[in-house]
């Protein structure tokens, strides 16, 4: 969950190592620092906006492509050559530390 605390932006998550005891999950507010906290309230304040206006005019008969915008993160399909490419280079770049090749899944 992204929070707005004073003047910082935070990051909420739940510590649960104690929830299975006490019935309670405590909060926990992660600060993220002034160039990522200001790239991200861009991004969900304009970019994202306007990419769904945009989508919502050139695909206006194709709801699948209008929903990917609307309720994915990333909003690419795995045909795109972008997200191809992404997943081979992390599978490059991880396979030798892991042991295994961590990619983007479908």
């Amino acid at each position: 969950m992204l929070v707005v605390l004073d003047k910082y932006v935070a990051v909420m998550r739940l510590y649960t190592k104690t929830g299975a005891q006490t019935s309670l999950d405590k909060l926990i507010p992660h600060a993220l620092d002034a160039f990522t906290a200001d790239l991200i309230v861009q991004d969900l304040a304009i970019t994202r906006p306007f990419a769904e206006l945009a989508v919502k005019i050139c695909y206006s008969n194709h709801q699948d492509i209008i929903n990917l915008y609307k309720y994915h993160l990333l909003s690419i399909t795995l045909d795109n050559l972008l997200v191809k490419t992404s997943t081979q280079t992390m599978e490059s770049i991880t396979f030798p530390i892991f042991a295994f090749g961590i990619t983007i899944n479908s």
